[in-house]
């Protein structure tokens, strides 16, 4: 009997390490190390998605873009809205990289995303998603994570504390005993999910990226904070040359964007124009933005 379940045990092991083995041998189909892309000197934060139809591996006969065309100008503050599933997450998914697309192109300055070098491209970008990443550090090191990547010099204590603030975090960590020296610890597990997304918000500030996606990243802030955080972006002198892409969460935070882009189920923009242009068509968004009010 002993035998019989020591062989079954070696037998699941054995699989589970073969599963381990392949997962590590699989190749990307995006070449993060070639080395002949393209560095442009400068990003002007123009997107173009033309004709972009996308599927994800894992269900390819699903189409969550079909064929989407939509530009996006230096400067400004874009919101995609739409129902779970429809796509809004994937634009963000395709302008980091982690995918490509099926057909189409996603144009960056009139440059096809695929041949831009990633690690530059990446470099461009700050992310704060649904699943803030904390490393286990110090608040005032995970602000910093990723300035000292970059070629400019490492911020000051100063700047730190000027992007926190922004962020309206800094109060709480000087609540804390070590204040910016307080360790977060693993996964940032001593933080609440609104404490890390703002904490998130503060490293994409202090690296003045060119591109901002916001993924639904103020879902765990409560209306008031989120409101502060809206607003001390569009106050930041950063937003003057940076674009922002946001998908939205509560509708009450998008009202002041240059252009909000409605889809539907299938992945289509139904709707597009600013807050004051949607409502007074009284369409799709209207009557999103009424049911969230009453």
């Amino acid at each position: 009997m002993i035998t019989e379940m020591a062989a079954a045990e070696i037998g699941r092991t054995g699989t589970a390490s073969r599963n381990f083995v392949n997962l590590f041998e699989r190749q990307s189909l995006i070449d993060i190390e070639a080395s002949n892309k393209h560095k442009p000197n400068s990003f002007n934060s123009d997107i173009n998605f033309d004709q972009v139809t996308f599927s994800y591996p894992t269900r390819p006969h699903i189409k969550i873009l079909d064929h989407l065309s939509m530009q996006i100008h230096r400067g400004q503050t874009i919101a995609l809205v739409g129902p779970s599933g429809c796509g809004k997450s994937s634009i963000i998914q395709l302008l980091t990289r982690f995918y490509d697309v099926d057909d189409g192109h996603l144009f960056i300055d009139n440059n096809d995303i695929r041949s831009l070098d990633v690690d530059w491209w990446r470099s461009q970008i700050g992310l704060v998603n649904q699943e803030p990443i904390l490393f286990d550090t110090t608040i005032k090191e995970n602000i910093l994570f990723g300035c000292q990547y970059r070629s400019q010099s490492l911020p000051t204590d100063e700047q730190i504390i000027q992007v926190a603030k922004l962020a309206k975090i800094h109060d709480f960590i000087c609540s804390l005993p070590q204040a910016y020296e307080t360790n977060v610890g693993v996964e940032g597990t001593q933080m609440s999910t609104g404490q890390k997304q703002r904490i998130v918000i503060a490293r994409c500030l202090l690296r003045q990226t060119k591109l901002l996606l916001f993924d639904e990243a103020t879902s765990a802030l409560d209306t008031v904070n989120e409101q502060l955080i809206q607003q001390a972006l569009e106050e930041a002198h950063l937003n003057e040359n940076s674009t922002t892409i946001i998908v939205a969460h509560r509708l009450s935070t998008i009202h002041r964007c240059n252009m909000i882009y409605v889809f539907n189920n299938q992945g289509d923009i139904i709707e597009s124009g600013t807050h004051e242009t949607l409502l007074a068509l009284k369409g799709i968004y209207y009557r999103m933005i009424t049911a969230f009010t009453y």
